[in-house]
This record gives structure tokens, sequence and C-alpha cells, in this order.
């Protein structure tokens, strides 16, 4: 498929939030070196659908390309942090040596390369981690939120969370277990903005917050994953983002996201549902950008 062309976000500033930045390194799984967007001749080589703004991160040579920022809200913890922390608080890798939490890596799941511990997440009856991976080709994403014993969720993207792009809260995620630490979860499923009626999009987007124990600020680490999705047997009713029917957005999701992908694991990306035009790319670049 044809594929973008280092295009950039712009940066973001509000009076509430500290600049957004870019991190480079690990990913993922195994980190890919920093250096210049890949050319179309490269990128036309893959068949994923999924978009990236630098840096780019992979899980393997078959696995989509994404994009993960960082950003350090100006927010006031609630309440002050105890002196003494029963628990570790925050990021940490295999060896239990702490991370800086304005890594990416820090909000990926720890089975898909990164360095949240979702495996320590217990899970409802019937549901299972593997079922719901972050590269979220099994059209499933994963959830833990409330507090109390709330447990692990793998949901569909046919349900209302996805559908009104829903985010959820957690104060009860390993590691992320204080009133002043949290895990936000948010999915979408979408037509992007002024894309061909044929086209969809599905994503992710997750932090993982903990105070600075330097400041009364807090550092998020912030990962997004999606798919552009072309659509053989659907088209939506309009060319706007707004607007669709839940009936419109659950067949998008039935006829074309639950079959877009290669069921024999392979981590690729039906060639009948690869988004092809240049144009749609781009408008998937955006509406993942703003999610």
């Amino acid at each position: 498929m044809s594929s973008w062309s280092g295009w950039k976000p712009t940066p973001r500033r509000s009076t509430s939030l500290a600049p957004w930045t870019l991190e480079s390194g690990g990913g993922l799984g195994d980190p890919s070196p920093a250096g210049p967007s890949p050319s179309r001749a490269q990128a036309s080589s893959s068949k994923t659908g999924l978009r990236n703004i630098q840096p780019t991160r992979t899980i393997s040579e078959k696995m989509p390309r994404l994009r993960i920022w960082t950003q350090s809200p100006r927010l006031k913890t609630r309440p002050p942090r105890s002196l003494t922390t029963p628990a570790p608080v925050g990021c940490y890798d295999s060896d239990g040596n702490k991370i800086s939490n304005l890594v990416g890596d820090c909000a990926i799941c720890d089975d898909s390369g990164g360095y949240l511990p979702c495996s320590d997440v217990t899970f409802a009856n019937g549901h299972s981690l593997s079922q719901c991976p972050d590269h979220l080709r099994k059209a499933q994403w994963f959830v833990k939120w409330g507090a109390g014993n709330k447990k692990g969720h793998c949901h569909r993207f046919t349900s209302h969370w996805a559908m009104n792009r829903i985010s959820m809260f957690t104060t009860q995620f390993p590691n992320y277990d204080t009133q002043s630490a949290f895990v936000l979860t948010k999915p979408a499923v979408a037509h992007p903005q002024h894309a061909n009626t044929n086209v969809g999009a599905i994503a992710l987007k997750r932090l993982a917050c903990e105070p600075d124990p330097n400041s009364d600020n807090m550092m998020c680490a912030t990962f997004k994953v999606g798919h552009c999705i072309q659509c053989p047997t659907f088209r939506f009713e309009g060319t706007g983002q707004s607007g669709h029917s839940a009936e419109s957005l659950t067949e998008f999701v039935t006829d074309c996201v639950e079959h877009a992908f290669e069921s024999s694991g392979e981590n690729t990306q039906n060639d009948d549902y690869v988004c092809q035009d240049e144009g749609d790319l781009a408008k998937f670049d955006k509406f993942l950008s703003s999610l």
C-alpha cells in the first residue's frame, strides 16, 4: 500500500499542559534506531494499514508501526503523596528498575513489549489478555477500570465505549494503585473526517500517570495505536466524522474490522481491507493524532 511521507503533528500547548514531546527508544518489542522517516518505497511494502508519527516502533518486522507521545500535565496530585509508599508506584522494568514515566513504553502492556504490568491484572471469567493485545489485530481492546475489585476485560469495538470514545479511568491498576497515580484507557471506532465513505478506523489511547517526586506535577506516558481500514462491502452515510449512527458503526465493525486481519496470526492486514488512497491515510493520521 502507499503510505505517508513524513507528516508530523504540530506541537500543541495550553495553559494547563506542558508542551507535547516525542520520545525515542524502545516500543512494542525490539526498538528500531531513531532516524529519518521511511521512504514511500520502503513504506509501500507494509500491508498493515497502521500509521505512525516519529518515533517508529515495532513489535516485529510484520507488526504495525505505532505513534507514541508523552506529556507531563501540570496537575496537582490528590491527596499529597505519602512519605512512605507501601508498594512500588509507576513504571518499572522486568528487573525492578525504576524507569522515567515520561517514556511511552510505560503505557504499553508488558505482553506487547512495554512496561505496564497488564499481565498482573485479574481478568473476568471468559476474558484473557491474549484475546486483546495492544496491536488491536484481534479486533478487541483491553481495559481495567473502576475501583475496588473491578477486573480486566476485553471488549469488541461494537461497545458503546468505543463508539462514543469514552475515557475509562482507574486508580486500581498494578503499580498505579494509589489515589495519586492512575491509568486511563480510551477506545475509538470512527469514520475519519472527509475520508472516502468506505474507510473507517479503530484506535486505542492509554495514559499511565504517576506523581513527579520532585514537584506537584503528574508525569504521564501516552500510547496510541490505530488501524485504517478500507471496507469492500460497506459505506458510511457521509464523509463527516460525527453523526454516524450506532447501527452504522456496528455494521462497519462486524462487516469490516472483524474480517480485516489474517486469522492465521501472521499479524498482517488482508489486502482487500488496506487503505490505499493517500488522502484517506492523511485523514486517518489526523484522526489518530486528535484522539
